[in-house]
């Protein structure tokens, strides 16, 4: 949810909608995020169907449309982190799936 400067409340993000990258589960939650410095834009980690793997998504925080291809396979414990000037975003906790396996 974002707050406007008029009090309004708006879902910037809904964590089953595709935007999400939700892939069919029923079940989604937001597990961590990251604002930038400047306020601009956050790092949502998205939990699937209960999976400790998140995909981490970046919504404007102004119009809510992605700014990147979401990030699959992230460890869930793992939140984005912002440079200082807010032009780039580190995403740790990326592990290559493995067949037969799971990532965390």
């Amino acid at each position: 949810m974002v707050r406007e400067a008029d009090s309004r409340e708006r879902m910037l993000l809904d964590p089953i909608s595709p935007a999400a990258g939700q892939m069919g589960q029923a079940h989604a939650n937001i597990t961590q995020f990251a604002p930038s410095p400047n306020g601009k834009l956050v790092a949502l980690n998205v939990d699937r169907g209960g999976s400790e793997t998140t995909t981490i998504t970046v919504p404007d925080v102004d119009s809510g449309k992605a700014l990147l291809n979401a990030v699959e396979h992230i460890c869930g414990e793992f939140a984005a982190s912002w440079q200082t000037n807010s032009a780039g975003v580190a995403i740790p906790g990326w592990q290559p799936p493995r067949k037969g396996s799971t990532p965390c």
